[in-house]
């Protein structure tokens, strides 16, 4: 609000504001920009079943944090009541929302830039242990902002023991940050990741190998934007990381 505030002072009057309104960042623009059209970006809609939470094998949750993950939604609706116009990237995201509001959320990707995103004939990606994967290698990519269960990460680790025993020359790459955004973390390890090795020691099926590195101003603890299922911070910052690693 005081940003917005201090962006009048300057003289700035914009005729249309595009905003996320998951965090509250919206609540008051009406108040600041009484002319201007607002448009919200319909990422998500908390639900205590068959979302980030209840997702696969989670485990259940207590009517505690089931009421806390439905207040989620407190600040959203606010903002959305506000809004000349409601935009999610795909239907998944608009049919999160309550039946009476999807009627008025516009559909439209993100987009890819398909210029840019193509084969690449020529593409050279090195792995930790100084392997070199070229065009014609055969290569699984695993990619996600978190290792987690919503995107699929321990599904991934256990169907690998099968996949590599079918598929002996694969290599695997694993990309993404070492915590947990959406939903829990698992009981008894820090990450999914740290389960998923303990798993897989437990069970002979191999561990991971990897390198990790975290792009500069990532922080260690949990910050406020980080959804966890029990309402604690991630087990990451808010910075992106990448984590390459080759499954044995």
């Amino acid at each position: 609000l005081r940003a917005c505030r201090a962006l009048v002072a300057e003289g700035f009057v914009p005729d249309v504001v595009l905003a996320h309104p998951g965090w509250g960042d919206a609540l008051f623009l009406r108040e600041v920009f009484p002319r201007a059209r607002i448009v919200l970006y319909c990422e998500y809609f908390w639900r205590p079943d068959g979302a980030d939470v209840g997702f696969l094998d989670h485990a259940g949750t207590d009517a505690d944090a089931r009421c806390a993950l439905r207040m989620r939604n407190a600040p959203l609706l606010a903002s959305l009541a506000e809004a000349d116009a409601l935009w999610a990237p795909t239907a998944w995201q608009r049919d999160l929302h309550p039946a009476w509001l999807r009627p008025s959320i516009a559909v439209m990707h993100d987009g890819i830039d398909l210029a840019r995103v193509q084969p690449d004939p020529d593409a050279r990606f090195a792995l930790p242990d100084g392997t070199m994967l070229r065009q014609g290698d055969e290569v699984l990519t695993y990619v996600a902002r978190g290792l987690e269960p919503q995107r699929g990460f321990p599904q991934l680790m256990r169907a690998l023991p099968a996949l590599l025993a079918l598929r002996p020359a694969l290599r695997v790459v694993i990309c993404g940050e070492d915590a947990v955004h959406y939903g829990r973390r698992p009981d008894g390890f820090p990450t999914w990741r740290a389960a998923m090795e303990a798993e897989g020691a437990t069970c002979g099926g191999g561990g991971v190998g990897s390198e990790a590195r975290t792009k500069p101003g990532a922080g260690a603890g949990g910050g406020p934007g980080e959804r966890t299922e029990d309402g604690r911070g991630g087990a990451g910052g808010r910075g992106v990381g990448r984590a390459s690693a080759g499954v044995g």
